[in-house]
């Protein structure tokens, strides 16, 4: 093995002069010279810590400083294992009742000697050490000189730099530096048996890497104890707010429905209309506005149609209707003289059957037809002489208003009264009988009025009914006469325009409300909110429980700002203690290029890559148990500790990877 190096000198001044190092396998050089001859700085060149070696051979080497490093968090026995080594020389050095001490816990001799131990122990070439014996009497001396040999009858050789002469034994080669030259004083003998170092095994590195990060502090243990306990805390605090949200969603899903009702109000000269009219007197929605509909949390929108008293063309009928009940044949006809039994007003209203909100349906049957409010039921059951549960099954006929037409146009009630402009719907009347096949607690499905007698018809039997009766054709009525007397359609003649009353214009029906079904109950006062800002009106019963579900908004986010907070604050001690360990890991990567390993980092990162599988598998378990037991009591899923995963997650990750990357000299 051939080593060439240059002119060492510092500041012009001269200390060695070039010259070329011829070492065999097998051989021991033991070079020596006065304090300041500069056997430190051929060490540091053979190292490669300096410049000064101009050429040399490909070598695995292991060295040791004058000042011995050692892993301060690792016991003797983890470094020499780490390193895939035995305690054979720790045995030979006298360190056997030391193997379990940390290096603090050792004298500066015995520190010297587990380091030469260390050094010895390594697959290695070549080994270089600096004062190996500095401190040390002469009787471990002797074993320095035992060891060498022992190494060098394996075919591999050692330059050891001393001022210690015990260690000038006949076998070893002698040189000496004096006069800025180094010579030969005694060539010693080399044994020049093939040896095949074995390369490091890199595999058990990570985990010696995390011991060496965990052992000794005080804060580091601290952070292990209380960052659990605080993400734990915040855990708490998220199922808590879960409960809250889970306890209300529960109560307003019994109290409120899902559905809502969005339609585009009317403009008059007095102001906007404020209330659905429930008789088509709503702008038709265009293809754009139903499109705009599905906001967020929108689960499904469907087109209804609520209608009450009749139409004929644009006249209101308000006489009062009869419906009929029957058993399939015998029909019972609710008498217009009974007034306990007579609806003068009944609501029509379209409902989809695979959408219905359950909440509000007290009885059903299998079959799929009408709905009755509760209000209609009970009149209905009282005429029949039977209890409410006894019309399910039983046939109900009635006349239905078919909307062929939204009319809108501008009318006047008499000559010199005030213009309005409206919207109304022109409906073709047929005769339907379909079976009851549910009763609502109240009257809902998107419609909220504890009296309000409804009939809900199947929304998909209605509008293919519109389908049938659809004209495609528009039209203008032109009405003359305070009493209706005369009707032109499309055209007029010219002296008859001055006595026109109404103007009515005709278009093919489009439905003017649209039921939106949103996902969960806690997201009806955003979708609400949503939908207010694109211009449209909401008809929901959710607004009369508005103000207590916003007081429970209210303290969930209290609890979730406390929540945050605690994984704020879990963070921040872990930036402080990864801060304030930085040094630490800095020594930890010296120590791991002592041993020869040049890609540290890639290390570091490996082993913090396990760690945070370790700490992410443990994180899910924990939230899982302590999820699974909320959730046997409270019915609460694994959802709400998103923000607790999240904080841990984002905690270990900046452990594992972001720190490690920070580390320097």
């Amino acid at each position: 093995m051939h080593f060439t190096f240059k002119e060492i000198a510092f500041d012009d001044h001269l200390l060695i002069k070039s010259f070329d190092l011829f070492l065999h396998p097998g051989e021991c050089i033991i070079i020596t010279g006065e304090s300041g001859c500069g056997k430190t700085t051929l060490f540091n060149a053979l190292t490669a810590h300096n410049d000064f070696l101009e050429s040399a051979p490909s070598l695995t080497i292991s060295a040791q400083k004058q000042k011995p490093l050692l892993c301060e968090d690792l016991t003797l026995q983890m470094q020499y294992e780490m390193i895939g080594s035995d305690a054979t020389l720790f045995q030979h050095f006298d360190l056997m009742t030391h193997l379990n001490d940390y290096p603090a816990c050792l004298s500066g001799g015995e520190r010297q000697r587990a380091a030469s131990a260390l050094t010895l122990s390594r697959e290695a070439d070549l080994y270089i050490l600096d004062e190996p014996t500095a401190s040390l009497n002469q009787d471990y001396s002797a074993l320095y000189v035992s060891a060498f040999k022992n190494i060098m009858q394996t075919g591999r050789s050692l330059i050891i730099f001393t001022h210690d002469e015990y260690l000038l034994d006949p076998a070893f080669t002698h040189m000496h530096i004096a006069h800025q030259e180094i010579e030969i004083k005694h060539q010693g003998l080399h044994y020049d048996h093939s040896y095949k170092t074995k390369p490091l095994d890199l595999k058990q590195m990570p985990g010696y890497i995390i011991k060496m990060d965990h052992h000794g502090r005080w804060y580091k243990h601290l952070s292990h104890v209380l960052i659990p306990l605080l993400l734990i805390i915040s855990l708490i605090f998220s199922g808590f707010n879960q409960l809250i949200s889970t306890s209300t969603n529960k109560l307003l899903s019994q109290l409120t429905s899902r559905e809502l009702v969005a339609y585009k109000p009317v403009e008059t000269l007095k102001g906007k209309v404020d209330t659905y009219s429930m008789s088509g007197f709503e702008k038709p929605l265009s293809n754009k506005e139903i499109d705009s509909l599905k906001v967020k949390h929108v689960q499904n929108i469907k087109a209804r149609y609520d209608n009450f008293e009749p139409l004929d063309g644009v006249y209101r009928d308000l006489l009062t209707h009869p419906y009929h009940i029957s058993e399939k044949t015998k029909p019972f006809v609710l008498s217009q003289a009974n007034k306990a039994t007579t609806f003068s007003r009944m609501d029509i209203s379209t409902y989809h059957y695979d959408l219905r909100d359950q909440g509000s349906i007290r009885y059903e049957n299998k079959k799929k037809g009408l709905y009755l409010s509760m209000a209609t039921a009970k009149k209905m059951a009282q005429a029949l002489h039977c209890q409410v549960k006894d019309l399910l099954g039983k046939s109900l006929t009635f006349s239905l208003g078919i909307p062929i037409y939204n009319t809108y146009g501008r009318s006047q009630g008499g000559v010199g009264e005030t213009i309005a402009y409206t919207y109304d719907l022109t409906v073709d009347y047929i005769k339907l009988t379909m079976p009851i096949t549910g009763i609502l607690k109240a009257s809902s499905f998107g419609i909220y009025n504890l009296d309000r007698y409804v009939i809900y018809l199947p929304d998909k039997a209605f509008f293919s009914l519109v389908k049938k009766k659809a004209r495609t054709q528009r039209r203008t009525l032109y009405i003359v006469g305070e009493d209706y007397s005369h009707v032109y359609f499309n055209h007029i003649a010219k002296n008859k325009r001055k006595q026109i009353m109404h103007t009515f214009h005709d278009r093919p029906y489009r439905p003017c409300a649209y039921s939106v079904y949103v996902d969960e109950i806690s997201a009806v006062p955003d979708v609400i909110k949503a939908l207010q800002k694109k211009g449209f009106d909401i008809l929901s019963e959710y607004s009369s429980h508005q103000e207590a579900a916003l007081a429970v908004k209210n303290y969930q986010q209290a609890y979730g700002i406390a929540t945050l907070a605690l994984l704020l604050l879990c963070l921040l001690l872990s930036v402080v203690i990864n801060y304030i360990t930085r040094h630490k890991r800095y020594l930890h990567k010296c120590y791991l290029a002592s041993l020869g390993i040049k890609h540290c980092q890639a290390l570091f990162k490996k082993a913090y890559g396990k760690e945070t599988l370790a700490l992410l598998l443990s994180v899910f378990i924990l939230t899982f148990i302590i999820c699974l037991l909320i959730s046997l009591q409270r019915h609460i899923l694994f959802m709400p500790t998103l923000f607790t995963i999240l904080g841990s997650c984002l905690i270990i990750i900046l452990n594992a990877f972001l720190f490690p990357l920070y580390i320097r000299k």
